[in-house]
Formats: C-alpha cells, structure tokens, sequence
C-alpha cells in the first residue's frame, strides 16, 4: 500500500494493554500497534534514560542545529543517567532495542527486546510504501524501480473492515475472502481472490466471498 507519510512517524496517544505476553494499543481510525514480550514486567533498576534539563527523563536524546546551534553535534543538553522503572527482562527482539511505552493504567514500562508477532484478530498486517522514502537511484538509471517493486515496511496493522474499504476505494475490481488459513485455530484472514485460481491466494477451509464490498 502507498501512502503518504512513513508509519514510524505517525505520533498518537498510545495506551497499550497488556494481555499475557501481548501489548496492544488501540486506535479509534483502525490502526493498532503490538508488540510481544513473554518476560515478567515489574520495577527494575539500571535503565538507560537521557534527563533533560527540565530533569524529565526520556529513552532518546534529540537533536536539531536550530534548537541547539551552540552544542556538539546540535544535541540537546542533559544527561544519560540510569532509574529504576518498570520493565521486562532483555530479550533480542527488534535487534535488541528498547521501547519506552505507556500502560492503559498510566504507568510508563520499557519492553526490553520485544518481538513481532503476526496480526491480532481482527485486523491485517499490510505492507506499505511512504512518497517520503527516498530511493537511491535517479528515475533514468537501470537501478531505478517503481514504487510497488522497491519492497515495502511491515508492521502497520488495520482492521479488516479498514483494510476492506481501502481496497473497496482504491482497487473496486478485486474480489476478496475470508479464509481460514489453520485447522488449529479459529482465526480469519481477509484475502485476494486469485482469478487464475478461483481461489483465494492462501490456503483456506472456509471462504465467504466478499464481492466489492
């Protein structure tokens, strides 16, 4: 899916609820972030934070030539100290890196390492292509790639009635199923009708044709 702002930059109010080794936040437009970490949250000492001068204290430290013209390298002035917060234990998820994240109950907690994990039900994992990455090769070389061949970022889910009015809108001509892709769990997936196959592109049990809606 093209779109027109990178996924990673798109800043909401998220509450996330912990639900056994799954931390889900809603939004109320269809999106939702998750993330997965199986190891015990409770207070923890050490965690790496930088306290800025305000001596708020924050995973990240920010930079920026116009807010701070006169530090090294533009970064903001503070400090990286360590504090006890809630946290998990450190697992090698996203290549080890910690996330800072705000419970349902107000409490900040730090998933240390958490993993990615398929689409909760409900909801689809879709890839996307944001106009603001920028590809390394100008449009006359033989490097260059439109955008639907350049790969994509994964991780942005939607729920599927989202995912169902955006091809509905932007693609009327597919036809879609729900499938059901695993004896073993009772989960649906929404998927393309394959007209070569008629079929749908996965292997399902159960299929409900979904026309143009």
């Amino acid at each position: 899916m093209k779109v027109d702002a990178d996924h990673a930059s798109w800043q909401w109010d998220r509450k996330y609820v912990k639900n056994g080794s799954v931390y889900k936040a809603d939004h109320t437009d269809g999106r939702c972030s998750v993330y997965h970490h199986d190891g015990p949250l409770k207070l923890r000492d050490g965690i790496k934070a930088f306290q800025r001068l305000d001596g708020s204290l924050h995973p990240d430290r920010r930079r920026d030539p116009e807010l701070w013209p006169d530090e090294k390298y533009y970064h903001e002035p503070g400090e990286w100290v360590e504090t006890s917060m809630l946290a998990t234990t450190k697992q090698e998820g996203f290549a080890g890196h910690d996330f800072w994240i705000t419970l349902d109950t107000g409490e900040k907690a730090v998933l240390r390492g958490p993993w990615h994990g398929g689409s909760p039900d409900g909801y689809e994992e879709v890839s996307y292509w944001s106009s603001q990455m920028k590809h390394f090769a100008k449009p006359n070389s033989k490097y260059w790639r439109p955008w639907w061949e350049r790969g994509g970022v994964g991780g942005l889910f939607l729920s599927q009635q989202v995912w169902v009015d955006i091809v509905s809108t932007y693609q009327a001509h597919l036809e879609l199923a729900e499938v059901k892709r695993y004896a073993r769990t009772n989960k649906i997936y929404i998927e393309q009708l394959k007209p070569e196959w008629s079929a749908p592109k996965g292997l399902g049990t159960k299929q409900h044709g979904l026309g143009g809606v």
